[in-house]
This record gives C-alpha cells, structure tokens and sequence, in this order.
C-alpha cells in the first residue's frame, strides 16, 4: 500500500504547475506505483518524455531568438 500512497502524492505535487514539472511529477507517480500494478511503468516512461518536450521547444525558440 505504501506505492499507492507514494504514487499519490506525486501526482499531487504535479497539479497545477507548468507543464515540465507536471509531467515529470506524474512520471514519478507512475513510477511509484509500479509495483501496485505493472502496466505503470509504461505511463511512467511516456510522461518522462513529454516533461521533456516542453523544455526542448523552449530551449529551441530561445535559440531562435538569439539567432
């Protein structure tokens, strides 16, 4: 019962921040809850990538705006 709990509270800490830290929060949750019940870690690793993606577009149009 303890990864449910952990589970919970990350995906807690994730609602209403920006999009990264959402996501990387929900990925934790998904982690967390693997041993709960094991199709998570896919979720884990999808919500791993989108916390990514945001940052890259951003990174990307900063880079832009030096150019």
């Amino acid at each position: 019962m303890a990864s449910r709990q952990n589970a919970f509270q990350a995906n807690a800490a994730g609602r209403g921040g920006p999009d990264p830290a959402k996501y990387a929060a929900l990925s934790a949750g998904q982690a967390a809850a693997v041993p709960h019940v094991a199709a998570r870690e896919l979720g884990a690793a999808a919500y791993a990538i989108r916390a990514s993606v945001p940052a890259d577009r951003a990174a990307r149009a900063r880079a832009t705006e030096r150019q």
